[in-house]
Order: C-alpha cells, then structure tokens, then sequence
C-alpha cells in the first residue's frame, strides 16, 4: 500500500489528506500484520537553495517519525533531483548523466542525515532506480550508497525503470551493482516500442523476465517487501490481482516465503 505525493499535508486541521492517513492508522491498528510503505516526495538534495532544501528535510523527517510510529512503516521511497537536459527528455539524457561530483557530494551529505533519521525510528529510506533523477541507474545508485556509506540507505530495485532506459544494464548487472543494497523492490512489466513509446502489460507477458527478478529478489532482498505496479488504465484491482497470482506461482517456484 502506498500513497504519492508530499507528506506536508499532514497538519493540525482536518483535510483529505489527513482523512486519508487517519483511514492508514485505523487500518494498521485493525491489520497489525499488514506493511505500509510510503513514498515520501523528492527534495532538490544538490541544486535547491539551502533553506528550501532545510525546510523540505525537516518535512520528510517528522513525517517519517510520524509514518514510524502511527503506522509501523519499516519503509520509506525517497527521490532527490530529477536532473533534466535541455537537449531532451530521453532517459539517457537525464538523470546521473546530467550529474557532477559536487551533486554527488551534496546529495550524499543530506541522504546521510535522512539515513540517520530513518534508522532512529527502526526504518529503512531506499532510492528508486528511476529515469530522470540522479539515483536513475545501478551504478549511480552503487556510487550514492558507497558515499553515504550508511546501513539504513538502499535501493527501490525497479527492473522496469531500468528496461526503459538505453543505459539500464541487464537483470544481472544490476543484482552485481546493488545487490547487497536492495532492500525494497517495484515489479511492473513493459512493452517498448518504437519513437520511445512504452505499453505496460501484464507480468507473466514475460517482456521483462520476473523470473530472473524474483531470483535475484529471493538472494537480496532485505526488507522482505515488494509493490507490483501497473500504472495504465482499466481496473487497478482487476490488474493486480492477476498479477498477484503470478507473483504466488513465482515464489512457490522459487520457494521463496
């Protein structure tokens, strides 16, 4: 279960967004066994102004002590810069390949103050592989984790993501980057088709190899948790529940818990 957006919403009067995390807490409460993972926003780590970059890690670290205590969450999703060219929109154009050491530096003393936070709540914070920011590939991900150097950092191992882009590297080549580091992962499956287009289809279509993934998965995955994705339109329901079946094929292939 997840919910997008900002956390700043979280305020002293009653709103639609309060009445929603209120609905999480009740249901944690009546759910004991159930996880809640939140993502929790992005915040210009590298290129904001310091005082916007100050208030925006004060925000996601009281929500985390909130998320941590009301809701038991043991994971929170986290992105820093989307780092865009003016040449393009391509995801080999964004992300790390826009970044320069200084983005690398400054990301990596502010991700290390929000690894701190997480681990004094007993959380887990984790970067999405995702195109269009610094954290978009394995080795940017592998370089991150080695300057913040902290236990409570890791990845959002979103293999899809990943297919997406021309840099992403194989199945393989990610669990030998990051493989120690993947503590949550995102499993959705993609057609790609030509002038950049993509068309989300089913996991067991096998586009993308789940089987490789839930491998690599049942190895290094150290939170225990996933989330199947399937961002297109029809029934959400309907879609994950098929592909829910195939991901209980998967792990009883796999002998996974």
């Amino acid at each position: 279960m997840r919910r997008r957006g900002s956390p700043r919403l979280v305020r002293t009067y009653e709103s639609s967004e309060e009445i929603y995390y209120n609905k999480l807490v009740n249901f944690k409460n009546s759910h004991p066994d159930k996880e809640i993972v939140f993502s929790i926003g992005a915040v210009k780590l590298s290129r904001g102004k310091n005082a916007e970059v100050a208030a925006e890690m004060d925000i996601r670290i009281k929500f985390m002590e909130w998320a941590a205590k009301e809701c038991g969450v043991r994971v929170m999703n986290f992105y820093t810069d989307s780092l865009f060219s003016a040449l393009g929109g391509e995801p080999h154009q964004a992300g790390s390949a826009q970044a320069t050491e200084e983005d690398y530096k400054k990301n990596a003393v502010h991700l290390k103050t929000l690894a701190e936070a997480a681990a004094s709540v007993g959380a887990l914070l984790v970067l999405e592989t995702h195109h269009g920011y610094i954290h978009d590939l394995p080795v940017a991900c592998r370089k991150i984790m080695d300057l913040v150097d902290h236990d409570c950092l890791g990845v959002n191992y979103d293999a899809g993501n990943l297919f997406l882009h021309r840099e992403g590297g194989s199945i393989a080549d990610a669990f030998r980057l990051i493989g120690d580091k993947i503590y949550y992962a995102h499993l959705k499956n993609l057609l790609k088709l030509p002038n950049s287009v993509m068309c989300v289809t089913h996991l067991k279509e096998g586009h993308i190899d789940q089987m490789e993934v839930m491998e690599g998965l049942k190895k290094h995955l150290r939170s225990g948790m996933l989330a199947i994705e399937y961002p297109a339109t029809g029934d959400g329901v309907i879609a994950a529940r098929r592909d829910m079946d195939y991901v209980r094929f998967l792990k009883e292939e796999l002998e996974m818990q």
